[in-house]
């Protein structure tokens, strides 16, 4: 699948004779994700697999072992392995993200979706997919910049088992010009407003297959994902977000308005404790009172606003009471700015 790439990618495609290569050259530039949709739609075989032009292949049997495990396991939607780093042309070993244990084996598939709420743990250069999983569940969704093969990965899995295959036998290269850097230095709110989506979309999923359980966790992923993944960002640096550009991603991204008042309130509750734990408690009682007002149900939220008030005889309770685990406050401290 040539996407009207400006070098000699015709060129080098007619020099292979070989029956069964098809080269496809699009008219004009669609974008990865019409590419891939437009090449599954016209594959004609079992199983699908998708390799970028930067990935490699590291073995010849890689193929073989891959049918064979599907084969042997009809209810296996997919297969995957870890892979190598490959950047500059040099080995880095494997990408810990993508390993999964010394052993091959078959992942339940509604279990392995509580793996895949952490983040994307599967490398799509590695993964080959059942035809129907894409007849039955659909194409990648092109209003996804990013994270739509976390997102997909994610939706095989309510239907289908996950194989996985412990050796690493592809390589995954990072460069400067991968979509990842190219949307990070263009708007890296972009890739924060993708995370939420995922996983929110992860949400709808387990709301359609009935899974309550990991629709509530997506929403704790999400929260989790802003505290996290971009506390890194929170400093004052050229990637810096503030409290308000973050409630504006989650709005992005979450088509609900009560959740996102709710995930948002629970940034604030972070946000207080965090402060709380360095002894500034007009700062927490102002997060706590903002938490409290977008989710005046929480008796958590509720009680740790009234004793922040409180000042030190409040303290003291709080503190005697998340000794004896009497009001579940949580940590106490964070290493983490938050937002």
């Amino acid at each position: 699948m040539d996407d009207c790439s400006p070098d000699n990618t015709p060129e080098v495609a007619k020099a292979f004779v070989d029956k069964r290569i098809k080269y496809i050259r699009n008219d004009s530039n669609v974008g990865h994700l019409k590419n891939y949709n437009k090449g599954i739609s016209l594959s004609s075989g079992k199983y699908v697999w998708l390799i970028s032009a930067d990935d490699l292949i590291r073995t010849n049997y890689i193929l073989d072992r891959y049918v064979t495990l599907m084969e042997s396991n009809p209810q296996v939607g997919f297969v995957f392995c870890p892979a190598i780093e490959l950047l500059n042309d040099t080995d880095h070993g494997v990408e810990k993200w993508t390993y999964h244990g010394p052993e091959d084996c078959v992942f339940e598939g509604k279990k392995f979706v509580h793996k895949l709420l952490g983040g994307c743990c599967i490398p799509a250069a590695g993964v080959m997919v059942r035809k129907e999983c894409y007849e039955n569940v659909g194409l990648f969704p092109t209003d996804l910049v990013f994270g739509e093969d976390w997102y997909m990965w994610s939706s095989f899995a309510f239907q289908y088992d996950v194989g996985y295959l412990s050796e690493p036998m592809v390589s995954y290269r990072k460069h400067d010009d991968s979509i990842t850097n190219i949307l990070s230095r263009r708007d890296y709110g972009i890739l924060i407003t993708c995370d939420f989506s995922v996983l929110w979309r992860i949400r709808e999923e387990a709301i359609r297959n009935k899974i309550c359980d990991i629709a509530e966790l997506c929403i704790e992923a999400i929260h989790d994902r802003a505290i996290t993944k971009y506390s890194a960002v929170y400093g004052p640096d050229d990637s810096s977000i503030n409290r308000d550009e973050a409630r504006g991603y989650i709005a992005k991204a979450v088509s609900d308005a009560y959740y996102v008042r709710k995930i948002c309130a629970l940034l604030d509750v972070n946000n207080g404790d965090y402060h709380y734990g360095r002894g500034d408690f007009k700062l927490a009682s102002m997060f706590y009172r903002s938490a409290f007002m977008a989710n005046p149900y929480s008796f958590k939220i509720f009680a740790k606003y009234v004793l922040v008030k409180a000042g030190k005889p409040g303290a003291l309770i709080r503190s005697f009471s998340a000794r004896n685990k009497r009001i579940p406050f949580g940590n106490e401290k964070t290493d983490n700015l938050l937002i």
